[in-house]
């Protein structure tokens, strides 16, 4: 075995455990006020531990909330301070403190120190005021990642439930549009916001409105039992042995037949007299119909096109009921998100994109060392930055796949109309950035987490790990011993190989723009990393693509092609690997994706009647181009834009952008 290529094992995880989670919140920055607030809360603790039962609880946090002074005491309380002396002590101390802060009021609190300060914004805080705001920041982390674990208990019972009516209520128009407006100011100037907690928030509160990434599986199939589907079973992700079963699609059954043309239709039965479909084709026939799948997209795309032929709805503005079968949860967060997707979308991808950039390295200090740069206010560390930089690629490539994942599965037109707007984007050229970032071995093996910059270190009474977020196995391969690996960058690495395969499946002009993107050679290289789960989504993104290729590309690479033969699962009738489609324009595939925008634009009429009038009449949403009229209409936001092309400029140049320019790009990761 080669000794450069490291074989790693790894569990697909979206949690790190608790003591991971609450110190990635925690910046180095923030070292100086957390210390202090420890100092603060021993004595006002004495008081806090002497109430043993929930409603003196209650009653002494009511106490706190009632001056904005006291929020350091409410964070001290959330973190769980003194009360644990093992990490499963901390997460129930962190999920019953998360329930009695906000039914004193605590998380209102918080949400109205932000409303006060959103005019300043745009403006440079003042230490003061950014201090409070962080505060603020924290107290509602604390309250979410609470009730998270809360939930992954399977014993929230209505505390769960009412929080998350808290979040959909929240200023009138939710949580997630406050944090996503709160985010549009950390990509224009003064960035006076700390834009890694804020994904750090978004990410979890995301979670907490629809569900967790290993939870979309359990909520696929749910949405399969209303439509009386059977139970979807996903690709095994260690394909060594099993490569699993081979789908067929009600179209395929029909093309079969159809193309059944040197055989006879139909053979007369000498014993009975009847005729019936000869020996081979019925074999056939019955073979698809055992492995036949009906995918929820044909339902939403069958109810859909049923709801155009029993309503017209050229000049109706009539709501028409249909989506019963939709999850409230998920609509309730589609309608909240949808007036202002692009603008949602263009934001998260501009923080997104200033994750693609070289880790620093200590030996070899580069431009984006905040050693070398003038703003040593920012960051204390080398280490720090690239920290930072994970811990929001973690936080963001993760909302998008939780996005995707339950937008799919609730109605295939909400996953379009939010792919429509990531592509507006340009989202497929900044994942491939994403993944030639990801694929080297320093990313996925690097260790930022230095105990002596994390401000809980010293606060908890836990056994603080020396490596949170590493994990490390005991096995050896051959002479070679199993390298460790970073939990939370492998789990952004193959987030965003997931969420490329859902950005080109079925699409051809997407996956063709991805070709011409060098997306392949790309992807390729990412099968060096040893992992089933990275492979297997390696290889149907390879799969995807292997129509626009070419023969000689494909000759070049048989190997490959015979291990995706041997791995993927595959419809029967996919001309995955005989067709060529190399010689297309991207003008070939246009007619298909204006059939997804009209069927979008439909289904906005059908289902969000009001949603539709509000972007037609309010000339300021018009002026926005809101996406329920069309996604296309708005430009790129010029920060966005700007920062992309110079992006992509430097990259063609081989060289990095010259140390005056960092501010430009670091102010987005501000922590």
């Amino acid at each position: 075995m080669s000794s450069d290529i490291e074989v790693v094992e790894y569990t697909y995880v979206s949690n790190e455990g608790i003591v991971a989670e609450l110190s990635e919140f925690f910046s180095p920055a923030d070292i100086q006020w957390v210390t202090q607030m420890t100092h603060d809360f021993k004595p006002v603790f004495a008081e806090w531990h002497q109430n043993q039962c929930e409603d003196s609880k209650e009653a002494f946090v009511q106490g706190l909330v009632a001056d904005v002074a006291n929020l350091p005491h409410l964070v001290a309380i959330g973190l769980g301070f003194y009360e644990a002396s093992t990490e499963a002590g901390l997460v129930s101390a962190v999920a019953s403190n998360a329930m009695v802060l906000f039914r004193a009021g605590a998380f209102q609190l918080a949400i109205n120190v932000i409303n006060e300060k959103m005019d300043q914004f745009e403006a440079r805080l003042e230490e003061h005021d950014f201090l409070l705001v962080t505060q603020a920041l924290t107290l509602l982390y604390l309250q979410l990642e609470g009730h998270l674990q809360l939930k992954g208990t399977g014993n929230e019972g209505k505390a769960v439930a009412d929080f998350q009516t808290a979040l959909y209520e929240c200023n009138g128009s939710g949580f997630l549009s406050l944090v996503i407006a709160c985010l549009e100011y950390c990509r224009k100037p003064p960035y006076s916001l700390p834009s890694v907690k804020l994904s750090c928030i978004l990410w979890k509160a995301v979670q907490i409105c629809l569900g967790t990434v290993e939870e979309a599986e359990t909520f696929k199939n749910n949405q399969r039992t209303k439509y009386n589907l059977p139970v979807a079973h996903p690709t095994p992700p260690d394909t060594r042995d099993v490569r699993g079963f081979s789908k067929v699609h009600i179209n395929d059954v029909e093309a079969y037949v159809q193309h059944s043309e040197d055989l006879p239709r139909y053979v007369r039965d000498s014993s009975t007299g009847q005729f019936k479909r000869p020996t081979s084709i019925k074999e056939g026939y019955d073979i698809m119909q055992a492995h036949l799948y009906v995918s929820l997209r044909d339902m939403h795309m069958k109810e859909l096109d049923e709801m155009r032929r029993t309503h017209r709805i050229e000049g109706r503005r009539e709501g028409v009921e249909f989506g019963a079968r939709c999850d409230p949860r998920v609509d309730r967060v589609y309608k909240e998100l949808v007036p202002h997707l692009s603008t949602t979308s263009a934001c998260i991808l501009s923080l997104l994109l200033q994750c693609c950039t070289k880790l620093p390295s200590p030996s070899t200090p580069s431009p984006w060392s905040f050693e070398t740069a003038e703003v040593s206010d920012i960051m204390f560390h080398p280490l720090s930055l690239a920290r930072a930089k994970e811990i929001a690629m973690k936080s963001l490539v993760g909302t998008l796949l939780v996005l995707t994942k339950y937008f799919k599965s609730n109605h295939a037109m909400q996953f379009e109309m939010l792919m429509l707007c990531l592509s507006d984007c340009h989202f497929l050229k900044l994942l491939l950035k994403l993944l030639n970032h990801q694929q080297s071995d320093a990313f996925l093996t690097a260790f930022n987490d230095i105990e002596d910059l994390q401000p809980l270190a010293s606060a908890f009474e836990v056994q603080y790990p020396g490596e949170p977020n590493v994990f490390k196995p005991t096995e050896t391969v051959g002479d070679d011993a199993v390298g460790s690996c970073s939990q939370r960058n492998m789990f952004s690495a193959i987030s965003s190989l997931r969420l490329l395969q859902k950005l080109i499946k079925s699409r051809d002009i997407r996956a063709l723009m991805c070709c011409l993107n060098k997306g392949a050679p790309i992807v390729k290289k990412c099968l060096k990393i040893q992992h089933p789960l990275m492979q297997l989504y390696a290889l149907k993104v390879i799969k995807g693509l292997s129509r626009f290729l070419g023969r000689a590309w494909k000759r070049a690479n048989m190997k490959l092609m015979t291990k995706i033969d041997q791995t993927v699962r595959h419809c029967m009738t996919d001309p995955w690997f005989h067709e060529i489609l190399a010689n297309r324009s991207p003008e070939d595939f246009q007619d298909v994706e204006d059939a997804i925008a009209k069927n979008v634009k439909d289904f906005h009429f059908l289902r969000y009647p009001e949603l539709v009038l509000a972007a037609t009449e309010d000339e300021d949403d018009s002026a926005d181009g809101s996406p329920l009229t069309s996604h296309a209409s708005d430009p790129l936001p010029t920060t966005y834009e700007e920062l992309l092309k110079q992006y992509e400029e430097e990259e063609g140049q081989g060289s990095p952008c010259a140390a005056q320019d960092l501010q430009y790009y670091s102010v987005y990761l501000v922590d």
